[in-house]
């Protein structure tokens, strides 16, 4: 068994924060456990076109970094910036990659991690495995007798292997749009969403103007973002902050029910941080959904009763596809590894989240803490700053002995 002082589970935004706030303040015992082979691991698998939606997203004191890249990141720019924040912290040295959590449980005043290379036992923990972890698949009847590719989209990397093919893709997020204008521009003979909730729809490039314009404005200062960062779910002040940004987002929200996409009465901003109904930042989707290109099937009023041998059957008849894309989200899935399940708790429609402060830290064991699973005004781009605020604690901690 190894004994560490503190250790961090994920090299992701918050992880990376969190190990780089350690080995500042000069923490020499620690870990980051990274299932993977590299610091970013888990968007080193995501599908080729995919860019961040958050502007300028970036790490805390990464010295300039940031400044090196565009407003919006693309897969490969996040990982080469990952790698380049890591080696400014010397963290590849604190870190154990190609190593699993199987386990999280409490051991007397310890945690101890049962991970596929051995045991680590350690004071304080950062679960830093993001609330995006496992792949949410529903159930479909027949899903067994389709012929056809069905695939989830953390599965899917492009539309190359798809050219003429037929393609149905299930859901209205961003991964849907995204994943159904990448098949057409790869040459798909038919591609079609089905659609059921409702989902605010803003372009990317007027979102990245707003953004630009706040920036001038002085809302993405450091000073900023940490007054964002102070801001617990939940309260008045919490409420504020978000209608204040919904003032300003709402009257980008698009009403494209005409083409089956229905707009939620909830403003975009609250509909994010408290039903997790994240906007769909349009990059070219609705254009050629507008053009036709891309068939929208409303799923409240065409329901999916099974998959057939071809496809699918609906309440109205059946259609044959290709290829099946489960755009259809994930979840934290932390009740897989944390064996402890008072931590845990069914919170914001998710059946497991984690009993917190608000701020990242355990009301159970204050020993425990998770970054980034915390709802704040910030959104995506607290999760770096929210990392580095756990390990800043935890090193804290541990100099009064």
């Amino acid at each position: 068994m190894t004994e560490l002082d503190a250790a961090v589970i994920g090299a992701g935004f918050a992880g990376l924060g969190a190990g780089a706030a350690l080995r500042q303040a000069g923490v020499q015992r620690f870990a980051l456990i990274e299932q993977g082979g590299d610091v970013g691991h888990f968007w080193s698998k995501t599908y080729d076109r995919i860019h961040l939606h958050s502007p300028w997203h970036d790490l805390p004191n990464d010295g300039g970094l940031i400044r090196r890249y565009p407003k919006f990141k693309s897969r490969d720019e996040l990982i080469r910036y990952f790698g380049e924040y890591a080696d400014r912290f010397d963290l590849r040295r604190s870190i154990r990659f190609n190593e699993r959590v199987a386990q999280v449980k409490r051991e007397g005043e310890r945690w101890r991690l049962d991970t596929s290379a051995g045991t680590i036992s350690v004071r304080y923990l950062a679960v830093a495995t993001a609330i995006n972890r496992v792949p949410t698949v529903p159930r479909f009847e027949g899903r067994e007798l389709y012929t056809g590719t069905c695939i989830h989209s953390s599965e899917y990397r492009n539309g190359r292997p798809f050219a003429g093919r037929g393609a149905l893709v299930i859901g209205s997020g961003n991964s849907a749009a995204e994943v159904a204008l990448d098949l057409l521009e790869h040459g798909a003979g038919r591609v079609q969403m089905w659609v059921r909730g409702a989902r605010h729809v803003i372009s990317l490039k007027t979102f990245g103007r707003i953004a630009t314009v706040g920036r001038l404005l002085g809302m993405f200062s450091e000073k900023k973002v940490a007054e964002a960062l102070r801001v617990r779910f939940g309260t008045p002040e919490f409420d504020a902050v978000v209608a204040q940004r919904d003032r300003m987002v709402s009257r980008f929200s698009q009403d494209l029910s005409q083409w089956g996409l229905a707009k939620p009465t909830t403003p975009p901003m609250r509909d994010a941080l408290v039903n997790a109904r994240i906007p769909l930042f349009d990059q070219g989707t609705v254009r050629e959904i507008k053009r036709g290109r891309i068939g929208v099937i409303d799923g409240n009023r065409r329901a999916i009763e099974a998959f057939s041998e071809r496809g699918v059957r609906f309440s109205d008849g059946e259609e044959a596809f290709d290829l099946i894309v489960l755009a259809t989200g994930f979840e934290p899935g932390l009740e897989e590894f944390i064996a402890d399940r008072e931590l845990l708790a069914p919170q914001r429609g998710r059946k497991f989240l984690p009993i917190t402060d608000g701020q990242g830290r355990s009301t159970v064991h204050p020993s425990i803490f998770f970054p980034g699973f915390d709802p704040t005004p910030a959104g995506g781009q607290a999760l770096g700053h929210l990392g580095w605020a756990a390990g800043s604690a935890i090193a804290a901690e541990l100099a009064r002995g």
